[in-house]
């Protein structure tokens, strides 16, 4: 049985990777039962499996209490929720066809959205029961979120945060960030830099309108993605954005035995909220080519870098330092 996550933005808020010293002492509330899509048809060999009640218990349990099965009034209560809707149900009559079930979580903190995520499994029908099959993707689903949860730091919805705007296009900068301005002017005559940004928003557009022409779960909550070029400094942009900085550049080694090199920092915000970041290196070898070559070379190995992983399963580190 596999098992495939595309995931979301970010769930809830913890500090540090261990669930019990989370910045918010308050649980995180499930309902017993899910809400489920509007396009989601009635399963009758699935009625009374429970399946559900098995990714509550197991979500429990990994968590070690963080998060905690309230009722409704409790719920309502709850400074932090995790809302859950079943988005695919998909039991196959026919042998050979897989059985997949996804649901969408949305975390909300002080009834502020403050986190996406979409995550999904699959199985071949078998021999086996269709309540144990069904049993074992809720079981796999729980043990998936909370693994997550435990490795990640998940944003912070302050005072000042509207929470999150998953429709509204992310600005990206018209260049990436360099470590100098002295860096930059040494590359003006490169091709590459001026061409980098709109290729990258051109190619996660595409791959946005790709991937939801093929149905495929909403990745963290990010897609579709659009994207525009941002007319003012990236770092002043107030709305949704994605920030790329070059933070180490060694595109000449003194040694000519010895790799070009870049590491990028990718991090994506939500007004005051930094929802996702990653750092990404690269190397290749240098001998031969020119700063140029060497810069669009690495450059943009780093932006098929940023693409996979905003597609994939963008987060948070733990030991995440800005």
């Amino acid at each position: 049985m596999k098992t495939s996550l595309t995931a979301a933005l970010a769930l809830f808020v913890i500090a540090t990777a261990k669930p019990g010293t989370a910045a918010h002492p308050s649980p995180v509330g499930i309902a017993a039962a899910p809400a489920f899509a509007s396009n989601i048809e009635t399963q009758p060999d699935i009625n009374g499996c429970n399946w559900h009640a098995k990714f509550v218990r197991t979500l429990v349990a990994e968590t070690n209490g963080l998060v905690l099965e309230m009722s409704d009034d409790e719920m309502a209560k709850a400074p932090r929720k995790v809302k859950v809707t079943v988005t695919r149900l998909f039991a196959p009559r026919l042998g050979g066809q897989k059985r997949r079930l996804a649901y969408k979580l949305e975390f909300m903190q002080d009834g502020k959205l403050v986190a996406l995520r979409q995550i999904e499994d699959r199985t071949l029908r078998d021999n086996e029961p269709v309540c144990g099959l069904m049993g074992a993707l809720a079981t796999n689903l729980a043990k998936d979120t909370a693994e997550w949860l435990t490795l990640n730091r998940l944003p912070d919805c302050g005072p000042q945060c509207t929470g999150l705007h998953p429709r509204e296009p992310i600005a990206i900068g018209a260049q990436p960030l360099f470590p100098s301005g002295d860096f930059v002017k040494s590359l003006g005559k490169c091709d590459w830099l001026t061409s980098v940004m709109p290729d990258l928003s051109e190619t996660l557009n595409d791959e946005s309108e790709d991937r939801m022409k093929d149905k495929e779960p909403t990745g963290a909550g990010l897609l579709p993605i659009t994207t525009k070029i941002a007319q003012e400094d990236i770092v002043d942009y107030k709305g949704r954005r994605l920030v790329l900085r070059f933070d180490k550049l060694n595109l000449k080694p003194a040694n000519p035995q010895d790799n070009a090199s870049t590491d990028l920092t990718a991090e994506l915000h939500d007004g005051p909220m930094l929802v996702a970041a990653r750092r990404f290196s690269n190397d290749t070898s240098f001998h031969g080519s020119t700063l140029c070559k060497t810069m669009a070379r690495l450059g943009d190995r780093a932006m098929g870098d940023v693409v996979k992983w905003l597609m994939k399963d963008p987060g948070l580190p733990a030991n995440w330092q800005q």
